[in-house]
């Protein structure tokens, strides 16, 4: 991934946080993101591929924490009409 297909999703994830009404929540957050990436998008030192890793290494590491706080529910691996009792083929 490119500097500039991540300043591209950059845009895309401010437009989808104003979509689903969160970005009140990650504003802060958000804001430090945006001053970092804009920063150092001119002198950046990573592949394409560390850039792949570490956004979603990033996501990742979120989804873990919101999950073991419990804000995230994960679906259960019980049967269901859909798969036929099969969750795990």
């Amino acid at each position: 991934m490119t500097v500039q297909s991540i300043l591209r999703l950059t845009n895309e994830v401010f437009e989808k946080m104003i979509q689903y009404k969160i970005l009140k929540y990650n504003e802060s957050l958000f804001y430090h993101y945006k001053k970092m990436i804009d920063s150092y998008s001119q002198n950046w030192n990573l592949t394409n591929q560390e850039n792949v890793f570490y956004i979603l290494s990033g996501y990742s590491y979120a989804t873990y924490q919101a999950i073991s706080k419990g804000e995230i529910d994960v679906p259960s691996q019980t049967k269901t009409e859909n798969d036929g009792g099969n969750a795990h083929e």
